[in-house]
């Protein structure tokens, strides 16, 4: 599967991620269920299993709430990102087993499912001028 790959992946290449997996994916779904619960409950709620569902989080509220994870997300995107997508499946199953809520039989969990981050800002200020111009020789 996708998953076992991934881990197969950082196994190889970034063993000192590798030994902090379950805190990471404890941190997202900590983050989720806090800021993105009513997005997993609207997910859960779909009824089409097949398609991809995504859940919208601003890069600045991770930066704010998680800013240790943020930074580790943003350099090493390619193997965090799969770890945020598991947080999704895992506060999935939490919310399916919490007996307060109604209607739990007609929640499917969803094995599709992606987190986007927007709103980047990659203006690096005063940058635009730290290039000599053609007029300083």
């Amino acid at each position: 599967t996708y998953e076992q790959n991934m881990i197969h992946h950082l196994q190889r290449h970034y063993p000192y991620i590798l030994d902090s997996v379950p805190q990471y994916e404890e941190a997202f779904s900590t983050y989720l269920m806090k800021y993105h619960r009513q997005d997993l409950l609207d997910i859960l709620n779909q009824e089409d299993v097949s398609i991809y569902y995504s859940i919208e989080v601003p890069h600045l509220d991770l930066l704010e709430e998680i800013p240790d994870y943020a930074y580790i997300i943003f350099a090493y995107p390619l193997q965090m990102l799969p770890l945020f997508d598991q947080a999704i499946i895992d506060c999935q199953e939490m919310l399916i087993d919490d007996a307060s809520l109604p209607f739990r039989g007609n929640m499917k969990i969803k094995q599709h499912c992606h987190v986007r981050i927007f709103g980047f800002n990659y203006k690096n200020q005063g940058s635009q001028y730290n290039l000599p111009r053609s007029s300083d020789v």
